[in-house]
């Protein structure tokens, strides 16, 4: 992040892709008419320890949808992986919920990324939580995201979140101005 490699220190990241201004103009009106109808959402791979992570969430009552782009069900890193829908509906399965959990590490190992999913969130209008404790902060402010240390966390984050779904959502169309802006041109 500062433009020098470091011996010894581990960068991964930004993983992020420019997003065209033809893109961003083809999604507009794809959210149009999409409905917030889930309160939390998972995207992504389900790689083992995030399988983990989502049953430990369910254990302790938080409702999270899983990959909602999806018509399929998915429950493994295979089944996650096979039949991917396009990103147009990804984004509409995206927007669908009023947060979105991202967690920050991959197949890369045990180190925190910018992931494009960061900026897809405010792309979609779609209030992020994350565990990524050191990027996100340098390209949204505080009040545009959440952080959490563990996903133990997350149930009282996410109860404290939803008491106030306007002001939630505000924060969210806010972090999605800052997306619009940032996504054109800000990784190239």
């Amino acid at each position: 992040m500062d433009g020098e490699l470091v011996r010894n220190r581990h960068e991964v990241g930004p993983v992020n892709m420019p997003v065209s201004a033809k893109t961003l103009a083809q999604l507009g009106p794809a959210l149009i008419g999409v409905e917030k109808v889930h309160d939390v959402s998972f995207i992504g791979a389900l790689y083992p320890y995030r399988v983990a992570l989502i049953a430990s969430l369910r254990a302790r009552g938080i409702n999270i949808v899983v990959n909602p782009h999806r018509t399929d069900e998915t429950t493994d890193f295979e089944s996650s992986r096979a039949n991917q829908p396009t990103w147009i509906e990804y984004m509409q399965g995206l927007a669908s919920s009023h947060m979105t959990i991202n967690f920050s590490r991959s197949s890369a190992g045990p180190y925190e990324q910018l992931k494009t999913r960061v900026i897809e969130a405010g792309l979609a209008g779609t209030y992020l939580l994350t565990d990524d404790k050191d990027r996100t902060r340098l390209f949204f402010p505080p009040d545009e995201f959440s952080t959490f240390e563990s996903v133990d966390d997350l149930p009282d984050l996410i109860e404290s979140l939803l008491e106030d779904k306007a002001d939630l959502d505000a924060r969210a169309r806010r972090a999605q101005v800052r997306a619009r802006v940032m996504a054109v041109t800000n990784f190239w």
